[in-house]
């Protein structure tokens, strides 16, 4: 018991309704209510061949997933993301010792069209043997609505060679990526939503770090932590460290982390789930006409049928402008995220292009003064358009860890801007 932070029963029962519409062979969009560790979950899963064949059952060997990181494509333009794809692919193929029967090559290809052409070959080829192809593309939410749409546009073209044996299954959490980017998409034949836990999972979970972070927590304290955390889990770890580090619960509504966390999660519901949510917290009331929408959120254990508001989401609705971010504090000289000093999350180069991006946000930043930033006087020597575009992968992926709510745009043949 308490060997991960999520129970079996609920790993099972999220397993099966991931995996069942994969054992119909039905392409899926899956909207994981904010606030899950959805990326961890999904690995769970899909590395566990024991749930695989309970849910897939006799057809569980004949499916070969393949993992797509939306992190990783987040420096890259269309083209780059589908030779990413076409890699994943064959990295896959080789551990299921299939790659000698596919003949992969590994010479990247010079369009979009070519890379999705050798995805399609090396698909049939694969399924000439038996098999069926699932690509399970998670860590797209803070992508480009323009760089969506194309690579939704790619994926359809991959699954129009072979529906009945390719599949996409793809993870969101912004609710707008489904309602405004693929509304009218062949990717979805099932779309379905993740809830967040329950309160007896909630209770668990808490368990779990309780335990392993040796903690001293009441039956009163965990039901405090659950009143202003509700059921997110993202909020209910942040509660637990906040207690490990300060052994005490007092003073929890005003941590600044917690509610920056809180408006994160909150900013990735979809606008007319925020607008229910904020009438709520200003009016007490919910108007008739958002009366389906409250049970929705109901369902998906956000609040109570009475709508119980968590306290944490309710004072960053109410004070949501205060919610202090990306700033720089002039007493440590340095750039914060929230009360994070990111000089000590970042490197030393990686800080200072999140600087110079800061300092010139809403703006481009040409590929000349990035180079300028990272190498200085060596800039004219050492000058590469490849290192520039991997400096900035390398900053999204490490500011992706501390749940940095801001994008850094490519700005195709200019540069990069920090989006606020």
């Amino acid at each position: 018991m308490f060997s991960t932070p999520t129970s079996a029963k609920y790993i099972n029962d999220i397993a099966g309704k991931l995996l069942n519409p994969i054992k119909r062979g039905e392409s899926v969009f899956v909207r994981w209510f904010p606030g899950h560790g959805k990326t961890a979950i999904l690995n769970q899963i899909l590395s566990d061949r024991k749930l695989l064949n309970k849910h897939i059952g006799v057809f569980a060997k004949r499916f070969i997933f393949v993992r797509i990181n939306g992190y990783i494509f987040s420096s890259c333009d269309i083209s780059d993301f589908f030779y990413y794809c076409l890699q994943e692919l064959a990295n896959t193929l080789r551990s299921n010792n299939l790659e000698k029967k596919v003949k992969y090559q590994a010479v990247k290809p010079f369009s979009i069209t070519l890379s999705l052409k050798k995805i399609i070959t090396h698909c049939q080829k694969t399924i000439d043997q038996g098999y069926e192809i699932v690509f399970v593309v998670d860590a797209i939410d803070e992508l480009p609505k323009e760089l969506l749409q194309q690579m939704f546009t790619g994926w359809e073209h991959v699954l129009e060679s072979n529906r009945e044996r390719i599949h996409t299954h793809i993870h969101v959490n912004k609710s707008e990526i489904i309602e405004n980017t693929v509304t009218q998409s062949g990717l979805i034949q099932n779309l379905m939503t993740i809830p967040l836990p329950d309160i007896k999972e909630c209770k668990y979970f808490i368990r779990y770090y309780q335990k392993k972070w040796h903690l001293s927590l009441s039956p009163k304290s965990i039901n405090n932590i659950l009143s202003i955390c509700g059921h997110d889990p993202v909020l209910l770890k942040e509660s637990l460290r906040i207690y490990q580090r300060q052994q005490t619960l007092k003073g929890l509504l005003q941590e600044p982390t917690l509610l920056l966390k809180a408006k994160i999660d909150f900013l990735q519901l979809s606008l007319k789930e925020r607008e229910v949510i904020e009438e709520k917290v200003k009016t007490c009331r919910i108007l008739p006409d958002k009366k389906n929408l409250a049970v929705t959120l109901s369902r998906a254990n956000f609040w109570s049928k009475d709508q119980h508001i968590p306290l944490i989401v309710e004072k960053m609705v109410l004070e949501r402008d205060q919610v202090r971010e990306l700033f720089f504090d002039n007493k440590e000289k340095a750039l914060k995220f929230g009360v994070l000093d990111l000089h000590k999350k970042l490197s030393t180069s990686e800080y200072n292009l999140l600087y110079l991006l800061f300092r010139r946000k809403e703006k481009t930043v040409t590929r000349d003064e990035l180079a300028e930033c990272l190498w200085g006087e060596k800039m004219l020597d050492l000058y590469s358009e490849w290192a520039i575009d991997k400096s900035i992968s390398r900053l999204r992926i490490k500011l992706s860890t501390i749940n940095f709510c801001y994008q850094i745009i490519t700005r195709k043949k200019e540069g990069y801007s920090l989006e606020l």
